[in-house]
């Protein structure tokens, strides 16, 4: 307004934007050792911390496990994202290792592995067919595969 009472207005609109992401910090990769015949492990981590310029941000777990779950044997990862009050966001991710736990001696084979074989052979033969049981073997993860890897098989000529 003047001195002669003329006046005039004007106005405008200041906008805060903002652009900054949180900053977010997981754990490192975990590895554990399953207890002897589980096929999972409880896993304690502590979850990643998150701050930011504007107010504290939403911490959201996207996938795997929460902290004190039972992870499964293998690898699992585990994605965490922070978002903040203007929707900038920002993920971490680490992976935990579920490794089986064995019994002391790790596989063992079962009574049937055959013991030394005798056979004798006629005369004018150089060998002959013979019959055995193929072993099995069994640890904490249950029934194992056995795989002969030489020599001939139950009922081949030797």
């Amino acid at each position: 307004m003047d001195a002669a009472g003329n006046k005039d207005e004007c106005s405008f609109t200041v906008t805060i934007k903002d652009n900054e992401k949180p900053t977010i910090s997981c754990p490192g990769d975990i590895t554990v050792t399953a207890p002897p015949g589980q096929y999972t492990a409880m896993v304690n981590y502590i979850p990643p911390a998150v701050t930011d310029n504007c107010g504290t941000p939403t911490l959201v777990r996207n996938q795997g496990f929460s902290p004190g779950g039972q992870f499964p044997l293998g690898s699992t990862a585990v994605t965490y994202t922070a978002t903040d009050t203007a929707s900038n966001s920002v993920t971490c991710s680490f992976t935990v290792m579920v490794e089986p736990g064995e019994t002391e001696g790790g596989p063992a084979i079962f009574n049937n592995c055959p013991a030394t074989i005798t056979h004798s052979v006629s005369t004018y033969t150089c060998g002959a067919n013979v019959a055995f049981q193929i072993p099995t073997a069994s640890d904490d993860s249950g029934d194992l595969e056995v795989v002969r890897v030489s020599g001939p098989g139950p009922g081949d000529f030797f």
